[in-house]
């Protein structure tokens, strides 16, 4: 779903793939799908949709990946099962990454997380959220000192012949 869409997403099976859905669009729902074996399950890029009762399973990197700060979305009520790197023999995964992005417990809580190494991973500072953990080794992973000051440091960006500064 990109930008500009105010898109609504629901009662799908999506199997395979990168990432099972992609959100870039400011608004819209993205309720009661499931995803299987994608190497993402979803990935929310904008902030304003909302993640609700979806379930993943056997995902490779991230049951959800929150790729933005969240002021407006609400990421709640989902499934997150099994996220494995192939090979692995352990759990490897992560259910909902948050990126080191700003993210309040409080839009993003009461998601089952079962059979992973982090529940949630990249959290900045305070992040708690009400949730079920069933076999998830770490239920909160924490954003490092260095990973947050990566973040925080703007990278020089290209300019292209015949584009003008604000492009």
């Amino acid at each position: 779903m990109e930008e500009g869409t105010d898109p609504t997403v629901s009662g799908n099976v999506v199997a395979g793939g990168y990432t099972g859905i992609y959100i870039d669009a400011p608004t819209g729902s993205i309720t009661g799908n499931t995803v299987l074996g994608s190497l993402l399950g979803i990935t929310l890029v904008a902030d304003g949709p909302s993640v609700k009762s979806n379930s993943t399973f056997n995902t490779v990197d991230y049951g959800i990946y929150v790729a933005t700060n969240v002021a407006a979305s609400v990421i709640e009520s989902n499934t997150i099962r099994t996220v494995n790197q192939p090979g692995s023999l352990d759990t490897s995964g992560t259910g909902i990454e948050l990126g080191c992005n700003t993210v309040s417990s409080s839009k993003v809580n009461s998601n089952t997380l079962l059979d992973l190494k982090y529940g949630y991973g990249n959290t900045l500072a305070g992040f708690a959220g009400s949730n079920t953990y069933v076999g998830v080794v770490t239920d909160v992973n924490p954003c490092t000192t260095d990973d947050v000051s990566k973040k925080a440091s703007a990278a020089a960006r290209l300019k292209f012949l015949g584009q003008s500064r604000g492009q």
